[in-house]
């Protein structure tokens, strides 16, 4: 729960809810494409799909990932009112290797 905490500040709270699984996974929803994308670049997302509206959902872009913690983390958007490119930031080489040691909950620091 400190993590999925800690995730929602970094978009100032305004997430729309989280979902928190035993499993590893949290999955923050946010309404605003730059939130969803500030969020995809400090958690370093290298993936993202978009999902186009059914019956049972609208349409939502997702980014997701695994970050140096083991948590795997996904951020989610509803497609209406995003503008294009959406982008995904992949971890580069030599990204994390200042980090010795996972430190679990320490995502706040630096970006």
């Amino acid at each position: 729960m400190t993590v999925a905490a800690d995730v929602v500040a970094m978009v100032n709270d305004r997430a729309t809810y989280v979902a928190v699984s035993d499993t590893g996974s949290i999955a923050v929803h946010v309404e605003c494409q730059a939130d969803a994308e500030h969020l995809a670049r400090l958690l370093r997302l290298g993936h993202v799909d978009d999902f186009a509206a059914r019956e049972e959902h609208g349409g939502f872009s997702s980014w997701s990932g695994r970050s140096w913690t083991g948590v795997r983390f996904t951020v989610l958007c509803p497609l209406s009112g995003q503008v294009r490119p959406v982008r995904a930031f992949p971890v580069r080489p030599g990204d994390l290797d200042h980090l010795d040691v996972p430190v679990p909950y320490a995502l706040t620091g630096g970006a």
